[in-house]
């Protein structure tokens, strides 16, 4: 521990993350399996750090092609899927990285319904073209 304080303290990290930080490295050291091998720890911290962030860890297929959308080269039935970071807090986890249809252009704001079977279902959600990301193949 004194290492990591140490470290902290030498970064100059800021006390109240400092702490954080050091409650999440205690709350990792009680797991019993904390003895995973070291790809197992990467994978494990990627995810936490993805999902504690509020950002989605599912991915598009690997045969669809997707690129950032942007505004004047979309069009009403243009299939897009909203950023795995798009958002943060309840609305992040309620909307990131999940696929739809563009089923209506106003005021700058793309209008789509979300196309997945999770829930909440999602009709007429308003987004910005750089929360989106547009399949191009």
């Amino acid at each position: 521990m004194d290492w990591i304080k140490y470290q902290l303290e030498n970064a100059k990290v800021r006390q109240g993350n400092g702490n954080a930080v050091i409650d999440l490295l205690n709350a990792w050291k009680n797991i019993p399996e904390a003895t995973f091998k070291k790809e197992d720890k990467e994978q494990i911290i990627y995810i936490f750090s993805k999902l504690a962030l509020e950002n989605s860890l599912v991915e598009p297929p690997k045969d669809e092609v997707w690129v950032q959308a942007e505004r004047g080269f979309l069009k009403v039935r243009d299939i897009v899927r909203v950023k795995n970071d798009a958002f943060s807090g309840d609305v992040g986890m309620i909307h990131n990285g999940r696929p739809g249809v563009i089923v209506a252009i106003r005021s700058g704001d793309i209008i789509v319904d979300i196309t997945d079977l999770e829930n909440p279902p999602i009709k007429s959600a308003h987004y910005q073209p750089e929360h989106l990301l547009k399949r191009v193949q």
